[in-house]
């Protein structure tokens, strides 16, 4: 483990408290911002996905500069409907309010990925963070979203599995120089 890795684990150990410390979670997933993918490691399984990573417009409202955001999977919800968040809207007012799975606005994908973040800076702007499908293969490690990470359709379909395969509570982190464990 780098310096860095070891002093972002440090801080984001001191932000939990000692009661959330004790949780024993199934599976991890780690959005590493340095290399530009999604890893997954629950039930004895270790996955590494590549991924599409916000714009850095998107990141600088992240503020992952400071410490790795962290928070607990709250739903998988397959074939969703797409809502463009306030922002979307407000640049692009011709953007539907919805748009449902399998139309050809739809962004998304086959699953998504809802998560109940724990220590974001910026509440407002992390409420819309998702993981989710539809990306495009030509897309892969580059900067282009508006917030959230695309994955394979493939990809997060094999993820998915494994999720359900190892049960329980799955904690999730993004942040830049996340150390790789074994």
């Amino acid at each position: 483990m780098n310096r860095r890795a070891f002093l972002l684990t440090i801080g984001a150990s001191a932000l939990v408290s000692p009661a959330a410390q004790a949780v024993t979670y199934q599976s991890t997933i780690t959005v590493d911002f340095d290399f530009k993918e999604v890893r997954y490691q629950g039930g004895g399984v270790s996955r590494i996905y590549p991924a599409v990573l916000p714009k850095p417009t998107a990141l600088q409202s992240m503020q992952l500069d400071r410490w790795p955001v962290w928070g607990m999977l709250s739903q998988t919800d397959r074939e969703p409907a797409w809502m463009p968040t306030p922002n979307m809207r407000r640049a692009n007012p011709r953007l539907p309010k919805v748009v449902r799975y399998g139309e050809p606005l739809h962004p998304i994908g086959i699953y998504r990925l809802r998560v109940n973040w724990q220590n974001p800076t910026r509440p407002s702007f992390w409420q819309y963070v998702r993981i989710h499908g539809g990306a495009k293969e030509k897309d892969l490690y580059q900067h282009l979203s508006s917030g959230c990470v695309r994955m394979l359709d493939a990809d997060i379909t094999d993820m998915v599995a494994l999720l359900k395969s190892a049960g329980g509570e799955t904690r999730i982190t993004f942040g830049y120089g996340l150390a790789v464990t074994s």
